[in-house]
């Protein structure tokens, strides 16, 4: 189930330039201009077919509404939005290791959409997901983290990342970052920064 989420302005403008992507480029820039603000308002000359069934996806639709505009798109932008999504690859994904890591508090791209992504990936061997709290889409200067809180994330952080790294001369053993949660203290950052192979990380 997809939750509500406060959209930043990047992700806005370029999901207003998917969408209006394959109409003709004036009626593409009018519709972008007028739903900058998705309670914006249009005016001017009639839409054709095809920006009078984008139109409504450019508003605040509710879930269900939201679907039912999409189930109403032209065959070919149809196919564009759902080539842009990375589920619909996974059966050509091949790799050892996935790791998937994401910022409950991303304002750019929705947790949720990370969490479908490991949700279809459940059952895979080697798929590693972790939820941080404090990057806010990689920039941590957004929030107002502790210095703990904030050091807590990057140890976890590095747990997170260290078997794209593996060991030398074998197969990679991952950090146990799912584990119980730990107290983070010198020793254990010191481990982790001199020895990457240590299992003491801590957990939100």
């Amino acid at each position: 189930m997809r939750e509500p989420w406060a959209v930043d302005p990047l992700t806005r403008k370029v999901y207003l330039h998917s969408v209006t992507a394959l109409l003709q480029p004036d009626e593409a820039a009018r519709l972008r201009a007028a739903f900058a603000d998705p309670h914006g308002r249009l005016v001017g000359p009639t839409l054709s077919e095809d920006g009078q069934a984008v139109r409504p996806l450019l508003t605040s639709l509710a879930a269900d509404e939201a679907a039912a505009a999409l189930r109403g798109l032209p065959i070919a932008l149809e196919e564009r939005l759902t080539a842009l999504s990375p589920l619909h690859y996974l059966t050509d994904l091949h790799a050892p290791l996935i790791v998937l890591l994401h910022d409950r508090d991303d304002a750019v791209v929705p947790v949720g959409e990370s969490r479908s992504l490991r949700d279809a990936l459940a059952g895979r061997s080697g798929v590693r997901y972790t939820e941080f709290t404090v990057f806010r889409h990689m920039d941590p200067s957004k929030g107002k983290s502790s210095a703990i809180a904030l050091g807590r994330e990057l140890v976890r952080f590095g747990c997170a990342i260290y078997p794209l790294f593996g060991r030398p001369g074998g197969a990679t053993q991952p950090a146990d970052c799912t584990g119980p949660r730990r107290t983070l203290n010198s020793a254990m950052v010191k481990d982790l920064l001199v020895d990457p192979s240590t299992r003491e990380c801590a957990q939100s």
